[in-house]
């Protein structure tokens, strides 16, 4: 099986994993564990892999240094990933999606490293991450999903520095009362998902800035006021903000309800629907 490109059976891959056996012919690897396995492989058995482009491992348990896994690397999928922070001897030079769910990082990495080709970062249910990573040497990064993180108390400013980021994935971030200023520098952002952040309280007032945006999901959180600048996001087709608890007459500046058109998906409380002065407000929707 090490002569193979892609090796994806259990039995074949613990094999090569186990006898050091792999070669240059491998290129895509997958392995998927119980979590309660306690099975241990030596990283020497990459040694050999070095056009290895994906990695896709589950539970897995590695020791030993992570210098020699292929410099290849364009995909790392690993649910579980064991270590409090990935290795700086673990080089990523070409790596264009991460996705560490159910990590045990405390922190992404020790020191600031420049992963340039980078597109996709997953840590989502990292639950011992309590803020995000230095994002000023990610400047390719489009996805960021970060959902489930229940310590996460703060996301890190460098995040306005990406001009490609479409997509903030914050659902169920328990702990997280707000964004970084600089988080209005991006005009590239298409979608924000804030749902089940419960100690959510503030947008950024200048949220009109991200002229981009399309979707905006803030369910369930504990918003106090929609900032006036919202009317500027002409392009924005899905808003929802159910479970807000808020006094409506407080919640919502004055030109909100003329912005919202028809044709666009709006959901809001129910509770919303009640009140007689909304209802003519409604009126002004054009």
């Amino acid at each position: 099986p090490g002569k193979r490109s892609r090796l994806w059976h259990p039995t074949d891959v613990t094999d090569v994993l186990t006898e050091h056996s792999g070669t240059e012919d491998i290129q895509g690897l997958t392995l998927s564990l119980l979590q309660s396995n306690e099975t241990s492989f030596s990283t020497q058995a990459f040694a050999n892999m070095k056009r290895l482009r994906l990695l896709q491992l589950k539970f897995v348990q590695l020791s030993g240094g992570y210098e020699h896994l292929s410099n290849s690397l364009r995909w790392l999928c690993w649910r579980g990933f064991p270590l409090k922070f990935l290795p700086n001897n673990f080089n990523l030079p070409h790596v264009v999606s991460i996705d560490l769910r159910y990590s045990k990082l405390v922190q992404a990495w020790t020191e600031s490293r420049m992963l340039n080709k980078l597109k996709i970062l997953n840590l989502s249910h990292s639950h011992y991450l309590r803020q995000s990573p230095d994002f000023s040497k990610l400047p390719k990064l489009e996805k960021l999903i970060l959902k489930g993180r229940k310590s996460l108390s703060k996301v890190h400013h460098t995040i306005g520095d990406l001009e490609g980021l479409a997509l903030v994935n914050l659902q169920d971030c328990k702990m997280l009362k707000e964004l970084p200023v600089t988080f209005s520098k991006l005009k590239g952002i298409e979608t924000l998902i804030l749902s089940g952040c419960s100690k959510f309280e503030k947008l950024t007032k200048d949220l009109g800035e991200m002229v981009s945006l399309r979707t905006l999901l803030a369910d369930d959180t504990a918003i106090r006021e929609i900032p006036s600048s919202i009317t500027k996001l002409k392009n924005l087709e899905r808003l929802s903000l159910c479970g807000l608890k808020q006094p409506p007459s407080n919640l919502f500046p004055t030109r909100f309800w003329s912005f919202l058109l028809p044709r666009r998906y709006v959901k809001f409380p129910p509770s919303l629907f009640g009140l007689g002065a909304l209802k003519r407000r409604s009126i002004e929707f054009r």
